[in-house]
């Protein structure tokens, strides 16, 4: 994976991480999604991201 790849995927999971938590925000009604396990997965992806991405830059 290079540089630019790297970067969306980072990108594009900050992203899902941000609209998870937004959404999870909301007011309980029934029936309502567990957002939770795609958030831990989210932080877990930006942190192997982020660490792909140094290995990449130095």
């Amino acid at each position: 994976m290079g540089l630019i790849e790297t970067v969306a995927a980072f990108g594009l999971c900050a992203l899902v991480l941000g609209a998870a938590i937004v959404l999870d925000r909301r007011p309980y009604t029934p029936g309502k999604l567990n957002y939770v396990p795609l958030m831990i997965i989210c932080a877990a992806a930006l942190l192997l991201f982020a660490r792909h991405l140094l290995t990449l830059i130095m």
